[in-house]
């Protein structure tokens, strides 16, 4: 923006600038001029003729025509409209300054006066500010001639006053056009904004609700995109009703941030949700903003084991390939052989590479896992590491996504410190609990749990990490991905 004559370098937003000022407020403020000055003078005149005082009649005529010509000329040439303020203040000034008559008492005189002062200043804060800076100092200069002129004795304190008026004013102008324009550019920025979102989000699957306390009711103001999860908009809250967080409903864990959202006023932001809904797992991600009641956003994310891949590209497939063709050559490696403990190196990663990519593809086969067996499996993958197994005969079985358990048990394995690990299995009323005994790195092994929340809910209900245990609860039934499909089966409605 020009910070002298407070335009828009871009010529495109300043014309949108002076569209948005024409048809806002422009044209609806000289059309009101118009026609009140029109019924002014036509008041005036009419009253001049009753009185028999024929003085300045025909300048008050005249200036009822130009009303009514100006009145048709703007609204057919929106490009006068500037002009035709200035022409109009200009005029009904020149006129109300030489053109007065003393029919009036000095009661009167003082009222006429502030409502000219008052539509000068509706019209030069309807225009631009060089118009504006133009009519200030032009109407005043006017006003200081005549008065020099028509006065016996000069005064000239009202000089001095009108001159500091004039620098006031021009200041005052600069900073409400300034002012408006930098409101016209942040809204504007903001709608791009709004559109660039918009775009963004357009895949995104939301829903945004109020929460009225004094009603105890939900209201949606919008949904995007859940159409794929839910037939009905408010089976978004019967799902969050019946879905489950460590124990909790998402709801009541909503509605506990609500009220400490209305104690303190803090807005929860991003807050990420693995939650369960019977036999499914889903991932939220919720924020609760201010406004007249809470304003609530749940995302709901989408992850790459929430979508199957369909077709892998040629590399993907040949080097999947590769990579079981090398670890069945691995598999024939005995511990006689030279270089034995590089080769198990080398078969573990392309082990764990090749149950992340099932992870990935979301090969989530549920079977029953026998856990003598596993766990001789993990040991021959580890013969550096003395493990040991506690509670653990040939007869026990779990019913698990296996490639997500054989990852993990992989992963805690790859980062325990030292050769010792002690493995036990409890079950108690059909809930199987796996512990590692042990010194781990917890920072590493924190942080890659964390990247596989998701797939780890599947299978376990909780864990726990310490730098000395780990802790893991197995759902009864391993989870699956949630889907519209399940939830049509639990009557969410």
């Amino acid at each position: 923006m020009n910070k002298y004559q407070l335009s828009f370098k871009d010529k495109e937003i300043e014309q949108m600038y002076q569209t948005k000022q024409h048809n806002e407020l422009r044209i609806l403020t000289l059309n009101i001029i118009s026609i009140g000055l029109f019924v002014n003078y036509f008041v005036i005149s009419l009253n001049s003729v009753i009185m028999n005082r024929f003085d300045f009649l025909f300048w008050k005529l005249l200036m009822m025509a130009y009303m009514l010509v100006q009145y048709y000329a703007v609204n057919k040439y929106p490009r006068l409209l500037r002009l035709a303020f200035i022409l109009t203040n200009h005029l009904n000034s020149i006129l109300y300054i030489f053109a007065s008559d003393d029919q009036y008492t000095h009661e009167f005189d003082i009222i006429k006066g502030a409502n000219q002062m008052g539509m000068e200043i509706i019209i030069v804060l309807s225009g631009e500010f060089l118009d504006a800076v133009f009519s200030i100092l032009s109407l005043n200069l006017i006003r200081v001639i005549y008065g020099i002129m028509h006065s016996d004795i000069q005064f000239y304190i009202p000089h001095v006053t009108t001159a500091i008026l004039i620098i006031y004013f021009v200041f005052f102008f600069y900073k409400f056009h300034y002012a408006r324009r930098s409101q016209f550019l942040l809204t504007l920025i903001d709608s791009q904004w709004d559109n660039i979102l918009s775009n963004l989000i357009r895949k995104q699957s939301y829903v945004i609700f109020t929460f009225e306390e004094d009603q105890l009711h939900y209201s949606i103001k919008q949904i995007n995109n859940c159409g794929q999860f839910f037939f009905q908009n408010q089976d978004v809250f019967s799902f969050l009703r019946e879905s489950n967080y460590q124990g909790k409903t998402v709801e009541s864990i909503i509605l506990q941030d609500i009220k400490l959202f209305q104690i303190n006023h803090q807005k929860r932001m991003n807050i990420d949700l693995i939650c369960q809904f019977h036999k499914e797992i889903f991932h939220i991600q919720y924020s609760i903003y201010s406004g007249q009641n809470p304003t609530i956003l749940i995302i709901f994310k989408q992850h790459s084991m929430s979508r199957r891949k369909y077709k892998l590209s040629n590399f993907d497939q040949t080097y999947n390939n590769f990579v079981t063709l090398f670890l069945k050559v691995l598999n024939n490696i005995t511990p006689t052989q030279p270089k034995y403990q590089e080769y198990i190196q080398i078969k573990r990663q392309l082990f764990l590479f090749k149950l992340l990519n099932f992870i990935q593809e979301r090969q989530f086969n549920q079977k029953l896992v026998n856990l003598s067996q596993n766990l001789a499996s993990m040991a021959s993958l580890y013969p550096e590491k003395k493990i040991f197994y506690e509670s653990v005969d040939g007869s026990h079985q779990i019913k698990t996504i296996s490639n997500i358990l054989y990852f993990f048990q992989m992963i805690v394995l790859e980062n325990s410190i030292g050769r010792g690990v002690k493995i036990q299995y409890k079950s108690q009323q059909q809930i199987y609990t796996l512990t590692f005994f042990g010194s781990f790195n917890f920072n590493k092994l924190k942080f890659v749990v964390s990247k596989l929340s998701y797939p780890l809910k599947m299978i376990f209900y909780k864990f726990n990490i310490t730098a000395q245990r780990i802790t893991c609860e197995f759902h009864q039934e391993p989870l699956i991905p949630f889907t519209k499909l399940h939830v049509s089966k639990y009557h969410c409605n």
